[in-house]
């Protein structure tokens, strides 16, 4: 039962952090232009990079329930979410409804659609 559980919530905060992470991604852009300051560029592309790395990290977290539900042999390779894996990706995924929640309640004070 606890397994069931896990790999609920991990599929949910996975799915939900992926969509974080690519939208992130979508908005960092990283240039290679050279008439921007060394130390921007690093910030930006660092920041790229970390985006890239949560992506796949919630990709694996919304994909391994799905493969393990689907093909029980692929068990054998791919073990069930963790409780230190799942509490991972919903601590992430809680940050995330945060800070959209902080954000739609600052555009609704300042009188924003």
């Amino acid at each position: 039962m606890m397994e069931i559980v896990l790999g609920f919530v991990h599929f949910a905060c996975g799915f939900i952090v992926l969509a974080e992470a690519l939208n992130k991604l979508e908005r960092v852009r990283p240039s290679l232009s050279l008439s921007l300051r060394p130390r921007y560029l690093l910030l930006t592309w660092l920041k790229a990079a970390a985006w890239f790395f949560v992506a796949i990290g919630a990709m694996a977290a919304f994909i391994t329930p799905v493969a393990l539900a689907l093909a029980p042999a692929v068990a054998y390779y791919v073990p069930a979410p963790s409780i230190g894996d799942t509490a991972m990706v919903f601590g992430t995924a809680i940050h995330v409804i945060r800070t959209r929640v902080k954000e739609a309640s600052i555009h609704h004070i300042r009188g924003h659609a």
